[in-house]
This record gives C-alpha cells, sequence and structure tokens, in this order.
C-alpha cells in the first residue's frame, strides 16, 4: 500500500548577514526596517542571521591588522576602499561566516554598502549564489548632501564606538570634511562594483534608485530594486485637543537630526514661541535649550509620544532616503508638518503640511488652535497614503521575491515616484 501523505515542500534556506546587533539596542529607522525584513525572511525561508564583525565594535590587534591589510590591498589594486567598508575588510572574519554558511544556501542578504569586501570574497567562492544587497540609502549620495552642506562626517550608530579624540576629529569642519570628501569619492565607485558583483541592490527611495541607475552600465549584474519600509495605521487620524504641542524624534548624533533640532531650537528661541516643543531621542549635547522646549530622552513606545495632542515637526535639511519618522507619525494617527525634503520619494503631492517658507511654518507654531481642522486632514491623508504605498502584505511579498524569485520590475512595485 503506497504512502498516500502528502511530502512537505522544500523552504528555501537564506541567511541574513548583518553589520550591526539587531536586538538590544535603542530602536531605530533603520533598526526597525532590519526587523521586518528578518520577519518576513524567517517566516517564507529557513533563515540563519549572522553578524559580520568591525575593527570598532569587536576590537582586537587582529582584526585591525587585517582591515588595515584590506584597505592596502585595495590601494595597492587602484580600488580604494571607503573607511566604513574598510572597517569590515578582515578577510579572517569573512572566511570564518563563509564557515557558517549552511550547506544548501539558496539565497545570501547582505547588510549595506560597509559590507562590499565580504561580497567580492563571496563571490569568488559562490559565482552563482543569489546574493541581495540591501543598501537602504546611496551613501555616496548622502555624503554628496553633507558635502552640500558643509557638515562633517557623522558615524551613526558607530559614534559611541570612536575613542573620544576620534569622535572630536571625526566631526570637526578641517578632518571631517576631508572625510567625507574620501567617502564620496570612494563609495561611487564602490556602488558600481557592487551593481557588477551583486544580483540585486534594495534601496528605499526612488530617488536615490533612479541615481544609482545611473551611474551603472546596461550589462551590470544587478536588478536595482526599490522596496520601501513598512508601516500601517496603529491608530485612527486624530482630531487633536489643545494645547497641542509639537514633537520631534531622533538622536541628535545624527547628522540629519541635529540639523533640525538646530534649527527648530533656534526658530522657538527668536520667535518666542508659547506652544511646547518636546525633543525625544538620544542626545549627545548638554546645551541650554529656549523657554517652551524640553528634552524628554529615548522612549520605548511611541504611544508615549502620540498621544493626541502632538504634532510631528521635522523640516529637513538634508535630502535622501525615506524619513521613516514621518511613517511613524502617520502610523499613530498624527499629523506631519515637514518640507520637500522631508517628504521626498513620497506620492505626498497635495498633502497640506509641506511647508517650504519659515512664515507658514510660524503661522502653524504661534496659532496650532487655529489649523486643527488643517491637522486632522493631513492625519487622513498620511494615514490613506500608508495603507496605498507601505502595508506590511506588500513589504513582505517584495522581499520573498527579491531573496527567492528576484522577478523583473520589481524595482516600480509599491513604490511612488518621488514628487521633489
Amino acid at each position: 500500500m503506497s504512502d498516500s501523505s502528502p511530502v512537505p515542500s522544500r523552504r528555501d534556506v537564506v541567511v541574513m548577514v548583518s553589520t550591526r546587533k539587531l536586538d538590544g539596542e535603542s530602536m531605530a529607522g533603520r533598526l526597525r526596517v532590519a526587523h521586518a525584513i528578518r520577519a518576513v525572511l524567517s517566516a517564507s525561508s529557513d533563515l540563519t542571521v549572522l553578524r559580520l564583525p568591525n575593527v570598532l565594535t569587536d576590537r582586537s590587534l587582529p582584526r585591525l591588522i587585517g582591515a588595515s591589510l584590506g584597505w592596502l590591498q585595495s590601494l595597492l589594486m587602484g580600488e580604494l576602499l571607503p573607511l566604513q567598508c574598510a572597517l569590515f575588510a578582515n578577510r579572517a572574519d569573512h572566511r570564518r561566516l563563509v564557515a557558517q554558511l549552511p550547506k544548501n544556501i539558496t539565497a545570501l542578504y547582505l547588510d549595506g554598502v560597509r559590507s562590499y569586501s565580504l561580497l567580492v570574497y563571496l563571490r569568488q567562492k559562490f559565482p552563482d549564489l543569489r546574493i541581495v544587497v540591501d543598501l537602504d540609502d546611496l551613501m555616496s549620495r548622502r555624503m554628496a548632501l553633507l558635502l552640500e552642506a558643509g557638515e562633517p562626517l557623522s558615524p551613526g550608530y558607530l559614534t559611541k564606538r570612536l575613542p573620544e579624540f576620534l569622535q572630536r576629529i571625526t566631526m570637526s569642519k578641517g578632518v571631517g570634511n576631508l572625510i567625507v570628501r574620501y567617502e564620496q569619492r570612494t563609495l561611487v565607485h564602490i556602488e558600481q562594483r557592487l551593481a557588477n558583483l551583486a544580483d540585486a541592490l534594495v534601496l528605499l527611495s526612488s530617488e536615490d534608485a533612479r541615481i544609482l541607475t545611473a551611474l551603472c552600465k546596461e550589462n551590470d549584474r544587478a536588478e536595482i530594486a526599490v522596496i520601501p519600509p513598512c508601516s500601517e495605521p496603529v491608530a485612527p487620524p486624530q482630531t487633536l485637543k489643545p494645547p497641542v504641542r509639537f514633537v520631534f524624534i531622533g538622536s541628535d548624533a545624527l547628522t540629519q537630526n541635529r540639523l533640525t533640532i538646530d534649527y527648530l531650537t533656534d526658530l522657538w528661541r527668536r520667535k518666542r514661541f508659547e506652544a511646547r516643543l518636546v525633543l525625544y531621542g538620544l542626545r549627545s549635547r548638554a546645551d541650554p535649550l529656549p523657554p517652551s522646549v524640553t528634552a524628554a530622552g529615548y522612549v520605548e513606545s511611541l504611544a508615549e509620544v502620540y498621544d493626541g495632542q502632538s504634532v510631528l515637526i521635522t523640516p529637513s535639511l538634508i535630502g535622501g532616503g525615506v524619513k521613516t519618522k514621518v511613517l511613524e507619525a502617520f502610523a499613530h494617527g498624527a499629523p506631519v508638518i515637514g518640507n520637500a525634503l522631508t517628504f521626498e520619494s513620497m506620492a505626498l503631492d497635495h498633502y497640506p503640511l509641506n511647508i517650504s517658507d519659515e512664515a507658514g511654518l510660524a503661522d502653524l507654531i504661534s496659532r496650532p488652535q487655529d489649523h486643527l481642522t488643517l491637522f486632522v486632514e493631513a492625519s487622513r491623508v498620511g494615514s490613506d497614503y500608508l495603507r496605498t504605498f507601505h502595508s506590511p502584505s506588500a513589504f513582505a511579498e517584495s522581499w520573498r521575491q527579491m531573496m527567492l524569485a528576484g522577478p523583473a520590475g520589481l524595482a516600480s512595485a509599491n513604490m511612488p515616484e518621488s514628487t521633489s
């Protein structure tokens, strides 16, 4: 008698390589996206998560020597590594990571441009393995925008790992700007090389994808895809209850956040607004704040922030990427005040709180009680936008296909064209 029981279908074996710890860290935009990707891949495949060590978070003399040799080798080959890539360039770490890969691996996810040296090594070992690099933002463009703004390098989550004297050097105008210029020039070449080595490069922003596509050649191996971060409404559009307060969320360790915080605190100081501004997020500076402005620190739950009286105010001074803090506010039913850079790559053509001039911004802040109807309309538009372009189901399907099937044409799936 034959056994008619169904044969279980074979699950794909996927490895996710991260350049940072995914757990036990303060949640921010990039970490939230990484958690969402991990959840999708673990549900649809047999997932192994590995972390690629680096010189700063995993300090050892052999690792420092190995990374330095990796940078020197790139110099001799005429292919200079950006410093952020050199931190992860220790070949011994690459060998140890490859030794941990499952024998029947079907696809591999790499976290960002910093994984470049590992990608080179992997492609030598596995020429036919499907490898997807999640670039998040286009780093060469971010460096170019910092140069344009005259800002030094912001190492982001690596800031706290730097010795204090190196923090001062990298954040100084002189040396810091030289580092940014070096990173920008070397990143352009490395991003072009990624397109020749990876099977797919994924970005959050359609504008970043457009710029990267222009850098690449027609015969490059990689598909360039856009998968925006997922978010869904957890609260209906809010009807704000007076007194309305304004909030900003983000650590001042990141340049884009620091510039917005400095602009807002200066605006409150000059205009002497009575409305409250509350700054949420880790602070690395202890500079005095003007009246009506307070720092509330890091909060675990955004429900504490969006309490039915709060408006996110986040005029951006540097473009690039998709601002996850905007999506989070929309998800909690809160209105967002921003400018064209804030809403870059978002299909919000007629969004009522896209304010480009300081006079209009000051009017909203000084008389919030006169704009309650406008705030409700902005909340509704934001909630509808999330459902259309950032649904978790579309995000999950895009990442499943990207890792396991890699269909042509995914680059335009579920992502609006930039309106800026």
